[in-house]
């Protein structure tokens, strides 16, 4: 008992070390993201949880043990009051307390009494956590499913993410649609950090030290500074308006209890939210040698705060008493010298191989890395699993402005001529190498019918605030699950001068052309590098003089019902999204702009249309499909005025869609 107090007594009072020198790395690192504050806060967590440490020469505990007064705390634990030990801290600071004669004699056992005050301590705390949380547990018993691990509940007043093992996201009901969404991307923020793990850790170290006023503060700290990271981490790539929409759903939310009454779970609106808000409309924009400096200042606290005193206590007076004391009433102590022992070798540490710099061979090697290994699995009950894997090695831009961003769509069909489309992931830059991806896209209870998986893949180069441009992108749809390890189907094309024919999943189709513009070629091979699509529907250039001005790209139905195709007006200058939806639901284009029919059968059509980017930036477009002949439409992008208005008029009226 004595021995377990000391340890913790220990951990307790180089946590509050830690704390305070954690504290004030904070000032400096303000210019910096706060994912790198909250990182530092789990530095404590493991001096706080874990009693044992490595020592080093570089442990910031050296400064406490050099012989001397300096640096030294006397803790009173002894078994009577006024018998103090007096130690120097060296990080894991351990000495054995004895009960003295006079307190046994008087039944009076400090060490006991402040055991059992702890332990009570302790109790209430874990007891008042545990009912917090099955309170909140009973309130949501009457949640709905609303889709994927995301629940809606009439009973609370915040969301919330619950759970360990699968954790779920706990929306109010009644909340606009794009509050929703902004509170569903800051959760799955949440989750993709596993922050849900990291908050009952948090929980477990404040119960554990309850007695000590740095841990709490530490823990309202640490929480500040997840909320805020997440939400950096959640508004990355939003502009200035989506920006004030989200503060916006912050203040609504906002809760005004404390984290710990809602029963240890991640609240959305939780924590100063006057400075959550401001981050979110002031985003920290940090130059390279600020985020050099703030991740030289984790390691280096990691390396000071995580290790214990290398150095041993000298022989002082003081210390020298102290032995002739507690040797005075046993046998005399035996001295044996021994030569010191021979420091070890400094083992040789293999550093990692460096990310090679980004390029267009690269780039298009790892995209098409990542699309090869995306897999669609059925499970026994019925369910479905998307997955993918990152390559080992990922190219990374030496300035920062390029990098990877993966997008995760899935369509469902809900019947009656109604579609949902979900994103799992929205241009998430977040994944390192290595990482692998995989998440339940259909319940085996799920009474939507699943469609298919847009799963792309880009290295986009920052232009300009809020602006980017494709350095390489690809992208593949998965609407038939493949067994476990099944590579995926092949897909060729046949290039002649007035056809192209596909084969890809065991379809084969035909895209015909009456006549092409004058000087207009189709090539299978980019003139600019041979990058051609290599893991979905494989992508046709279009050339012009030998110079590439277009592509054409072949994109699957957004439904295959038939009582939905027949439902299409053919004829109509509205694009229908029973056809198009793969790309007239992009936030990044719009398609339908400009959208005309030129001519159209009962159950097809050909049309032309002048697409507008997010920058004001416009192209041509020529759209064909019939979906009698083939389940997917074709779309051939061209540069701004490659062609004239008549002449891309004659060209759509020249393209036809058979089977075989």
């Amino acid at each position: 008992m004595g021995e377990f107090l000391e340890t913790l007594l220990n951990m307790s009072i180089s946590g509050a070390i830690i704390s305070v020198v954690i504290i004030l790395l904070r000032i400096p690192l303000r210019k910096a993201p706060r994912r790198y504050s909250y990182l530092l806060w789990s530095i404590l967590g493991i001096r706080l949880l874990c009693p044992f440490s490595l020592p080093s020469p570089a442990s910031l505990f050296n400064l406490f043990s050099n012989g001397t007064d300096s640096g030294r705390v006397k803790l009173t634990i002894s078994g009577n009051i006024g018998t103090a030990i007096s130690q120097p801290i060296t990080g894991n600071i351990v000495h054995p307390s004895e009960v003295s004669q006079a307190a046994v004699q008087t039944g009076v056992n400090v060490t006991v009494i402040l055991f059992w005050v702890w332990a009570a301590g302790a109790a209430v705390f874990a007891v008042w956590s545990a009912v917090s949380f099955l309170v909140l547990r009973r309130r949501i018993h009457s949640a709905v499913l609303l889709r994927d691990n995301i629940w809606e509940c009439d009973n609370i007043d915040t969301a919330f993410v619950m759970g360990i093992i699968r954790p779920r996201i706990y929306l109010p009901t009644g909340l606009s649609e794009r509050d929703r969404d902004f509170i569903i991307a800051h959760e799955k923020t949440h989750i993709r950090r596993l922050d849900f793990i990291v908050k009952p850790i948090a929980l477990l170290a404040l119960c554990i030290h309850w007695f000590d006023p740095f841990v709490w503060v530490s823990f309202f700290l640490m929480v500040r500074d997840m909320e805020i990271s997440c939400d950096e981490l959640a508004v990355k790539n939003f502009d200035a308006e989506s920006r004030k929409e989200y503060a916006g759903a912050l203040l609504n939310m906002s809760v005004r209890q404390n984290r710990l009454s809602m029963g240890g779970v991640l609240a959305f609106g939780e924590s100063s939210i006057k400075q959550r808000i401001k981050s979110v409309l002031s985003p920290k924009k940090p130059t390279l040698w600020i985020t050099i400096g703030a991740v030289a200042v984790v390691a280096v606290s990691a390396v000071c705060l995580l290790t214990s005193s290398s150095k041993t206590q000298e022989n002082t007076p003081e210390s020298i008493a102290s032995q002739s004391q507690e040797n005075s009433d046993s046998t005399p102590a035996v001295t044996t010298l021994s030569q010191p022992e021979a420091e070890p070798e400094p083992e040789t540490v293999s550093q990692p191989e460096p990310a090679p710099v980004l390029n267009e061979e690269n780039a298009a090697e790892t995209v098409n890395s990542l699309l090869n290994s995306a897999r669609l699995i059925a499970g026994i009950d019925g369910s479905l699993n998307a997955s993918f894997a990152m390559p080992d090695i990922v190219p990374s831009d030496p300035d920062e402005k390029t990098r990877l961003y993966l997008t995760l769509n899935v369509t469902y069909y809900l019947g009656e001529g109604t579609y949902q489309n979900v994103s799992f992931l929205d241009h998430d830059s977040t994944f390192q190498p290595g990482e692998a991806w995989n998440q339940t896209v259909l319940l085996a209870d799920d009474e939507r019918e699943f469609q298919s998986v847009m799963f792309r893949a880009a290295f986009m180069t920052e232009v300009d605030e809020d602006t980017f441009r494709e350095y390489y992108a690809e992208y593949i749809e998965l609407d038939e699950p493949y067994a476990q390890g099944d590579p995926l189907a092949p897909a060729d094309t046949d290039i002649g001068a007035s056809t192209v024919v596909y084969h890809f999943s065991g379809d084969d189709w035909t895209v015909t052309f009456g006549a092409l513009p004058e000087g207009i070629t189709l090539s299978d091979t980019d003139p600019d590098g041979e990058n051609s699509h290599s893991a979905g529907i494989p992508e046709t250039y279009v050339l012009r003089d030998g110079k590439r001005v277009g592509t054409l790209m072949m994109y699957p139905f957004g439904t295959t019902q038939p009582e939905d195709l027949a439902a299409v007006d053919t004829s109509s200058d509205e694009m229908p999204m029973q056809i198009f939806s793969p790309i007239g639901l992009s936030s990044m284009v719009d398609y339908s702009s400009h959208y005309a029919v030129v001519y159209s059968t009962e159950t097809g059509a050909a049309a032309v249309s002048t697409p507008v980017s997010a920058d004001g930036t416009e192209s041509q477009c020529v759209f064909v499909y019939d979906y009698t002949e083939a389940p997917y439409f074709a779309m051939f992008s061209l540069e701004p005025d490659t062609l004239s208005e008549e002449q891309l008029v004659q060209f759509a009226r020249s393209v036809s869609i058979t089977s075989g």
